[in-house]
C-alpha cells in the first residue's frame, strides 16, 4: 500500500471503530476524545449563553470537532442530556450523566458525566448515576 494512501485508511478506521466499537469493553481512544471535546462544547455554549444547549443544534459550530460522536447522537445510539442545570465545578458535574450509550441503563456502558469525565459503567452503576436537573427547576 502507498504511503499516501495510510492517511486516509487511518481515519476511515478510526470512523469505522467508532461506529462500531461503541459498546465495547474498552473505548476507542478517539471516542473518548471526542465525548471530551463534546463536553467542553457543552459547557463552551452554557458559559457563553448562560443556558444549556436544548439540542445538537445548538453546538453546530463545534459539530467538526466530534464528528462519530455527533453520528451517535443523531442516530440515537448515544443519549444526551439537553438542557442540564449545570454545577459550578467540574467535580460538581461529574455526579451527573451528560450523555451515556443508549443500553447504558439496561447492559451497562460508555457514559460522560457532566464534568468531562469519560467512564465505562456496569448497569448497575449507572442506576446510582445521578441525573441534571432541567434548567431552571434548580432548588436552593
Amino acid at each position: 500500500m502507498g504511503k499516501g494512501l495510510l492517511g486516509p485508511v487511518r481515519v476511515l478506521s478510526l470512523v469505522l471503530l467508532g461506529l462500531t466499537g461503541c459498546g465495547s469493553n474498552r473505548p476507542d481512544p478517539e471516542y473518548v476524545k471526542q465525548l471530551r471535546t463534546f463536553a467542553a462544547a457543552y459547557h463552551g455554549y452554557h458559559e457563553s449563553t448562560r443556558m444549556a444547549p436544548g439540542s445538537l443544534d445548538d453546538l453546530k459550530n463545534d459539530w467538526g470537532s466530534f464528528p462519530i460522536v455527533r453520528h451517535d447522537i443523531e442516530s440515537g445510539q448515544l443519549v444526551v442530556t439537553w438542557g442540564a442545570s449545570l454545577e459550578r465545578s467540574a467535580a460538581e458535574n461529574d455526579n451527573f450523566l451528560l450523555a451515556y450509550e443508549v443500553d447504558a441503563p439496561q447492559k451497562g456502558g460508555l457514559v460522560l458525566l457532566g464534568g468531562g469525565t469519560v467512564r465505562q459503567v456496569t448497569a448497575e452503576e449507572f442506576a446510582r448515576l445521578g441525573q441534571f436537573k432541567p434548567q431552571g427547576k434548580r432548588v436552593g
